[in-house]
C-alpha cells in the first residue's frame, strides 16, 4: 500500500488553505476615552462658549457656574464685562482650561508661559511690553491682549470689542 498519493494530496490541500484571519483589534478601554475638545480663541468673536455681544441671559443659558462681582461676572473659567447689557470683554487664564486653548491653528497647553509663542498665532501683534508686575502683547488693534502676570507667569488672554479697546487705550 502506498501512502505517497495520500500524503501528496494532504500537502496540496494544506498549501491551498488561506492564512488565518488576523486577530480583531482589542476593544477600547476606559483609559482610551476621547478627550474633550479644547475651547477656541476666535478674534472678534469669543473665547470658548462665551461670545462678544451675549446678554446675561445668554450667559446663564450656557449652564456654567455664574458669579456676579462688583465690576464683572465670572462664567465658568471666563471673566466677562458687560456694557449696556452686552458682553464687551472676555478674559481667561490659560491654567484654568484643562484642555488648553486653540489659538489660530495651534493648541496652547494650559502650562504654557511664553506669551510670544501664543501671540505668533494671533493677527496684528506688536512687541511685548515689559511692565511692572507682568508683560503684555497687544494684538489686532488693541482688541486682543496676551499677558503674563506675577512671578509664576500666569498667562491671561483677553478679547474685547473695538469700542471697549478704544476706551482702554485712552
Amino acid at each position: 500500500m502506498t501512502y505517497r498519493p495520500l500524503i501528496l494530496a494532504l500537502a496540496m490541500l494544506a498549501a491551498c488553505q488561506s492564512d488565518p484571519a488576523p486577530p480583531a483589534p482589542p476593544a477600547p478601554t476606559a483609559s482610551a476615552t476621547v478627550q474633550p475638545e479644547a475651547p477656541r480663541f476666535e478674534v472678534g468673536e469669543g473665547i470658548g462658549p462665551v461670545r462678544l455681544g451675549m446678554t446675561r441671559e445668554d450667559l446663564e443659558r450656557l449652564g456654567l457656574p455664574l458669579e456676579e462681582r462688583s465690576h464683572d461676572l465670572v462664567v465658568g473659567a471666563y471673566r466677562v464685562m458687560l456694557e449696556g447689557e452686552r458682553v464687551t470683554f472676555i478674559e481667561v487664564q490659560l491654567a484654568e482650561l484643562p484642555q488648553g486653548l486653540v489659538v489660530g491653528d495651534h493648541r496652547v497647553a494650559p502650562e504654557e508661559r511664553d506669551i510670544t509663542a501664543i501671540a505668533k498665532h494671533l493677527p496684528g501683534c506688536g512687541e511685548m511690553e515689559m511692565l511692572t508686575g507682568g508683560n503684555v502683547i497687544t494684538c489686532e488693534g488693541g482688541t486682543v491682549t496676551v499677558a503674563a502676570a506675577g512671578p509664576p507667569g500666569i498667562v491671561q488672554l483677553q478679547l474685547m470689542t473695538t469700542t471697549s479697546a478704544a476706551f482702554r487705550l485712552r
